[in-house]
């Protein structure tokens, strides 16, 4: 996101080339990682009572959602952007890496098998809060096609048919697929860092607060705190914390940007999100390693 920022400034990115970006992002790269992640799962791992947990929390959360940030917020734009904010973490970027370096990587299983959930709910359910708030009647007959046909919802159903059928993929296209995949996140927030002015923050100044402290204090502090009296230790507790806790995923500013969303709000709740969340997670993690729980 800095270096984005910093080539703005420097008058090598504009909104147009940010704008022109955000395509191949929304077409290709997100869809790719999203791809990937969810092919490279591993089934084998047992996690039956973690899945149903988190899968509870995202029904849940959404439902409260759904319900409450239509009340607050007026404009249906940033509706649909701050509907993500409450549910969709940056979960890959952050959970993953957290979990490798606390238990090393080849214990990482049960962690990497909730992309197998959350992936395709986070991206079915952001696509449901951009086209239902889009300002236009609601049509469930649409509503419904567009969820299926959006690249990243595509991606989904493609990555688990090859998994379920076991339909290796060629070398050659795997190689493709992992560099596509690598670059998706960089590239996504030097976007989102180029598209990024101070200048709105004190407009969404309220919204903001609201937002970022639902997504990295208020949602955490209860998923965890259930995730502990129901039983939850080490790595499944850890994924409790970065699943609900992470900042708001980079794809919520892909999408909303492509989808006619409030993309200037969606864009400063990716990047004050990301930047609090380094805090926020950090005393997480001390917190519940000083009581013994991770």
């Amino acid at each position: 996101m800095a270096i984005g920022y910093i080539l703005r400034r420097l008058g090598k990115i504009d909104d147009e080339l940010v704008r022109k970006m955000n395509k191949p992002l929304f077409y290709l790269f997100i869809p790719i990682m999203v791809f990937r992640a969810i092919y490279l799962i591993n089934l084998e791992n047992s996690a039956t009572k973690l899945l149903l947990y988190m899968f509870s929390y995202f029904i849940v959360a959404s439902i409260l959602s759904a319900l409450i940030v239509p009340r607050l917020i007026k404009d249906n734009r940033k509706r649909s952007v701050a509907l993500q904010g409450v549910l969709r973490s940056n979960f890959m970027m952050f959970a993953i890496p957290m979990a490798g370096a606390l238990y090393g990587t080849d214990r990482m299983g049960n962690t990497a098998l909730m992309l197998a959930i959350c992936t395709p709910y986070f991206n079915v359910f952001g696509v449901w809060a951009l086209e239902y708030y889009n300002d236009q009647r609601p049509d469930g007959k649409k509503i419904f096609i567009d969820v299926l046909t959006t690249p990243v919802v595509v991606a989904t159903i493609i990555g688990f048919a090859l998994l379920f059928l076991k339909i290796p993929l060629p070398d050659l296209a795997m190689g493709i697929v992992d560099d596509l995949s690598t670059a998706a996140t960089p590239l996504a927030l030097i976007m989102l860092g180029g598209s990024f002015t101070f200048g709105g923050l004190r407009a969404n100044k309220k919204l903001l607060t609201w937002s970022c402290f639902v997504r990295l204090v208020g949602v955490p502090f209860v998923v965890t705190l259930i995730g502990v009296l129901i039983g939850f230790r080490r790595q499944d507790l850890l994924t409790c914390l970065a699943l609900s806790g992470g900042p708001a995923s980079v794809s919520v500013y892909t999408m909303t940007v492509q989808m006619g969303g409030d993309d200037v709000y969606a864009g400063q709740l990716v990047a004050v999100s990301s930047t609090f969340s380094v805090l926020t997670l950090f005393m997480g993690v001390y917190i519940l390693q000083s009581l013994g729980l991770l």
